[in-house]
Parts: structure tokens; C-alpha cells; sequence
């Protein structure tokens, strides 16, 4: 069921509020409003309505959700929206999709090569796999009762989830029936879980792949098969619920506003001093869940996995300030680190405008890019309100926090003539009562004469330390979705660090 895969893979990164499309006209077929509940708190709404519609003289049913969710980020209010779409036939034969966001409006047509995706008119035009059995939304909320589903039955099919750009497979299992609280008391209701199919994520720094599995749905269904209640573990939050109730009810006013980020941070067993200054840091990593812990982190120049047993391993992290002897300096990298894309478009007039002042005469290649980590550092505003946005619109935004510092140093950089990419990880702080911490963050790479070296333009400190973990990184070359932060999906709510040896500043 697709209300909460967009939730699950982008929330605590991509927070993207989206501009909600005008209704379409047509007779309606079905209209639902739900309740979204958070530790027992209003906190949002679903509303998902289906009409008939005309498409090149066929009738189809065309079905439009629409989700909103007020939640904290780092103390910032912020108020999530989400619109997609699907036209099908009468039997749940998908013609079309979208997916409409704030600066991202996803367009997709099913043809006979797979599905034709279009985004902002054209800016990426490509075709993703198809499946034939895939159903459209309106069909997904049928399928119970199209299958008239009892206690012991399973049965499985095919949705399309926008945000990953990919057909996943749902298996359903039903349960027996069980008291639950609805909004009109405790009721028995028949138990079904669904939970999809793994889906395969690059692994960190490497071509292969790891399996990635997206949380579960538990739907509880009355007598005509109708989900009352549904709820999903969302990972860093906790379990979120959807209520069937009525407009009036699923949209009144939040009752209270949690913060995003306040069960995600990962407590350490000790200070660092003078994080900023260290040389190297031993680290000692558990995760939970994993069939292969170890390559749940990038391993490069400066970081290196060590002594694994089990579900642990020690991560040897040591900063790199500036270029050191390689093979080939001169060694040539992948153009994708040099083009503009989508999230980073470096030859918008607006960023080559600001890489022009940032950079001034400077020829050099880390010298431009250490000019471009300190413009950002100290000319974009810190606002954790900014949605995750391209480079281009944080440019003119000129605020936001680590991921939109991040982004937009990479396309200056690129807008320089000098290889960039983002990495995403962790870094060493302390909460409100000072305790150490390690939280997640976003800086960006560049590559100078023949490797990677990291600037972080939240810290304009023309380095990092070795209190910098990376979890992976990513040109963001055709690609318009959350799949680039799939890694740190893979470790939250999974990770312990402790901190085993630290070699401070000389």
C-alpha cells in the first residue's frame, strides 16, 4: 500500500512539502479521509479520492492521494506533503502515474518499453521497468475485498513506488481476528500484514548491491473488508497510524508536533575534545539486523573497517586535510562528478553566478573549492524549514541546513570545473544537556589530483576531522528520487558506536 513508502525512505532527509495538483473532474468512485496518529497524537491526514475520468476517449479511474504531515525537524516546524497519482482501467491495469512535488513534478506513462518517466516536463526522460501485473491505487485499496480475504490466506501484487523509481512486490498474510482501538471504540477486526519484497540499494563505494528491506503495513479490516485502522513502524519515529474517520475529524488542528530527529541521534559512551582538530578516532560499530554489517559503511582512503565479529567492528577513521601520493594524480574520474543533473545543476546562471564570486581568480582546483566550502559557510543562512531542494533553488534561497550546504557547494564546484559529489554520514556532537552524540549530516567531495577529499561548508573549515563517519556517497547523476540516501535507510534505528581510542589535534 503506497501511504507509507514515500514516508519510510525520504522523511528524515528529504522532508519535501509538495504543491497539491488541482482536483480532477469526474464522477467520484470512492473518497476516504484517514487520521494520521503519532504517540497517540494527531499529527496529519490522508485523504484519497477516485473518479472516472476520459483518457483518449477510455474510460478510466483516476485516483489521487493526498498526505500531510506536521512534524519538527531540529526544533523547525515543518508540514510534509505528498500528492500521487495513478490512472488504471477497471481492472487495476496502470496507464499512467505522478507524483507531484514542491520543485519535482513526476509524470509516467505505460508503454510497451516500460514506463515512459518524465520529470519537470522533461529534465530526466527515461524508462523505468514495468511490470504488467502492476496495479494502480484505487485497485490497492480493493484488493482485499476483491479477494475476499479470511484468516490464513496470503496473497501478493505488484504497486509502482514513486519515490525509489521502481515496481516493488507486496505479500500479504492474513491473521486471525483481534480486539483493536478505533476512533468509535475497540473493535474485532480481521488482522492482515503486508510487507514488500527487498529491494536491491548500491552498496557504499562499490557496484554491487545489499538488500533493502522497506517496513512493514499491518491492516486491520472490518466485515466488508474495509481497512479501519493501519499502522507502520517508521524508522527514528516510531509507529505511525491511519484512522478511517471523516473530513472533519482527519483534518483538525495537531494536537502535538514531534521532532524527527530526536530518536535518531546515536548517544556515545564518551567526549571527544576538540572534535574539529582530531587526527584519528577508533571506533567501535554495531548493527543490529544485518547480514553483512560491514558493508553498511563506505571504506576509503580515510576510513577502514577492522577486527568484525559478528554484528560489530571497529572503523579506524583518520583526516585527510590535504592531497597525498597516489599512483595517479593525474588519474581522470567520471564525468557524472563534472555534469549537471537534476539536484545538482551547476550550469544554472544563478550558481555560476555565486561560484564566479566565491572563486574569484583562484585557478587551483582544492583552492576553488575550499573558497566555495568557506562562501557557502558563511553566506547560506542555517534553517532547518528549507525543504530538500536542488542546488539551483537553494541558491537562491541561500538558508537552509547541511544538506542544502552540501548541495550547493557541489554544483559551485562543478560550476568551477572541479569533480564533486555529496557523501552523507555522521558527525561528532552533543544534544541540549551536552551529552556526545553522533548525528547525521550531509558535506560535500571533491576530487584534486587523483582522489577524494571532503569540505564540509556547514563548518568552513577547508576540511574535516576524523570525527566524520560516511556512509555512503553519490554523484546524484539521473536521479530525481530518495534512492541516494537508501544506505542511511539501511542503518537507522539499527546503529550503536562507542568510542575505542581517539589521536587528538598536534
Amino acid at each position: 500500500m503506497r501511504k507509507y513508502g514515500p514516508l519510510v525512505l525520504g522523511l528524515l532527509f528529504l522532508s519535501v512539502p509538495v504543491a497539491v495538483a488541482d482536483q480532477p473532474q469526474g464522477k467520484v468512485v470512492a473518497d476516504t479521509w484517514e487520521m494520521l496518529q503519532l504517540g497517540g497524537y494527531r499529527v496529519g491526514h490522508v485523504h484519497t479520492v477516485t473518479r472516472e475520468a476520459a483518457v483518449k476517449d477510455a474510460k478510466v479511474l483516476r485516483t489521487n492521494m493526498q498526505f500531510e504531515l506536521t512534524l519538527k525537524r531540529a526544533g523547525a516546524v515543518q508540514k510534509l506533503k505528498l500528492d500521487n497519482g495513478s490512472d488504471e482501467t477497471a481492472d487495476g491495469k496502470v496507464l499512467g502515474i505522478s507524483m507531484r512535488m514542491e520543485q519535482v513534478v513526476q509524470e509516467g506513462t505505460v508503454e510497451e518499453k516500460g514506463l515512459h518517466l518524465k520529470v519537470n516536463g522533461g529534465q530526466i526522460d527515461k524508462y523505468v521497468p514495468w511490470n504488467d501485473d502492476v496495479i494502480g491505487l484505487y485497485r490497492q485499496e480493493q484488493v482485499f475485498k476483491d479477494k475476499k480475504v479470511k484468516a490464513g490466506d496470503k496473497f501478493t501484487f505488484s504497486g509502482y513506488e514513486p519515490s525509489i523509481t521502481a515496481v516493488v512486490t507486496v505479500r500479504g498474510k492474513a491473521g486471525e481476528a483481534e480486539e483493536v482501538a478505533t476512533l468509535k471504540g475497540k473493535k474485532k477486526l480481521l488482522r492482515v500484514e503486508l510487507a514488500s519484497d527487498p529491494i536491491a540499494v548500491p552498496k557504499p563505494g562499490s557496484d554491487e548491491t545489499f538488500k533493502l528491506q522497506l517496513p512493514k503495513m499491518i491492516v486491520w479490516l472490518d466485515k466488508d473488508w474495509v481497512p479501519v485502522r493501519r499502522q507502520t513502524d517508521m524508522p527514528g519515529l516510531g509507529t505511525i497510524v491511519f484512522q478511517r474517520t471523516d473530513r472533519e475529524t482527519a483534518t483538525a488542528a495537531v494536537e502535538t508536533v514531534p521532532d524527527i530527529l530526536a530518536n535518531v541521534n546515536i548517544p556515545l559512551n564518551r567526549a571527544i575534545a576538540n572534535p574539529t582538530a582530531t587526527r584519528g578516532v577508533v571506533f567501535r560499530v554495531t548493527l543490529k539486523d544485518d547480514d553483512d554489517p560491514t558493508t553498511a559503511l563506505a571504506q576509503d582512503a580515510r576510513q577502514e573497517i577492522k577486527n568484525a565479529k559478528g554484528n560489530s567492528f571497529e572503523l579506524h577513521v583518520k583526516a585527510i586535510r590535504s592531497p597525498q601520493k597516489v599512483e595517479k594524480p593525474d588519474a581522470p574520474v567520471k564525468e557524472e562528478y563534472l555534469k549537471s543533473c537534476f539536484f545538482l545543476k551547476c550550469d544554472d546562471p544563478r550558481v555560476k553566478a555565486l561560484t564566479e564570486s566565491a572563486v574569484g581568480e583562484e585557478t587551483e582546483p582544492l583552492k576553488k573549492a575550499r573558497r566555495i566550502e568557506r562562501w557557502v559557510f558563511e553566506n547560506v543562512r542555517n534553517d532547518n524549514q528549507v525543504p530538500f531542494v536542488p542546488a539551483d533553488h537553494v541558491a537562491r534561497l541561500l538558508k537552509g541546513d547541511c544538506r542544502q550546504h552540501a548541495m550547493l557547494a557541489a554544483a559551485m564546484c562543478r560550476a568551477a570545473d572541479v569533480p564533486s559529489r555529496t557523501a552523507v554520514g555522521l558527525v561528532y556532537a552533543t544534544d541540549e544537556r551536552g551529552k556526545p552524540m553522533m548525528a547525521y549530516h550531509m558535506w560535500t567531495e571533491v576530487w584534486v589530483q587523483g582522489q577524494w577529499l571532503a569540505i564540509d561548508p556547514e563548518l568552513g573549515q577547508g576540511s574535516i576531522a576524523a570525527t566524520h563517519v560516511k556512509i555512503a556517497d553519490h554523484s546524484w547523476y539521473d536521479t530525481h528520487s530518495v534512492t541516494p540516501l537508501l544506505s542511511v535507510a539501511r542503518v537507522l534505528d539499527k546503529l550503536s558506536i562507542e568510542v575505542i581510542s581517539v589521536n587528538g589535534a598536534r
